[in-house]
């Protein structure tokens, strides 16, 4: 029953983690907005009016090229500009993060590997240690063993030398 309510947090997870990775990008755009806002206002209302303007008679429209006055047109071009290279600058700094993104995804899912790669290695090796651990320990009990059958024999041995220069005259 709670198996779609994990899956939505999952989900809301997953698109905050989007939106903060683009943050950069919709600041960028915030920016733009509020220069393009700010142009906008003040083209509406002139910067120094000179005489007071009677209020307009025909719904209000939106202010065309040849409405505004040829001293604000180069300060437009200046300002249109400036919002391009915004603009063009926040699409290389995204696409230089897609890029460090993408290296970087990579270095850790090599990275991954390799220390799957070596964790597994580390296992065969302590499960080869213990294995040569126990054969050693096994061959020094078989080394004891030898040694003692061989003190126990040797003293039957010393006793019994002389037993085969006997076995035929008796």
């Amino acid at each position: 029953m709670s198996n779609w309510r994990a899956e939505y947090y999952a989900a809301l997870g997953v698109r905050d983690e989007r939106e903060k990775a683009n943050t950069s990008l919709y600041n960028a755009y915030t920016r733009l907005a509020d220069r393009t806002g700010n142009l906008e206002s003040n083209l509406i209302t002139p910067a120094t009016p000179s005489t007071p303007t009677p209020p307009p008679t025909t719904p209000s429209r939106q202010p065309s090229r040849r409405d505004i006055p040829p001293a604000q047109l180069p300060n437009i071009a200046d300002t249109l500009t400036t919002a391009r290279h915004d603009l063009a600058e926040a699409q290389r700094s995204r696409t230089e993060l897609l890029a460090r993104l993408k290296k970087t995804t990579e270095e850790l899912e090599s990275a991954k590997r390799k220390a799957s790669l070596d964790n597994k290695k580390v296992l065969d090796l302590s499960v080869e240690r213990t294995q040569l651990q126990q054969r050693l320990k096994d061959r020094d009990e078989e080394l004891r063993g030898k040694a003692k059958l061989l003190d126990v024999r040797m003293p039957l041995y010393s006793s019994c030398a002389f037993l085969p220069f006997f076995h035929g005259r008796f």
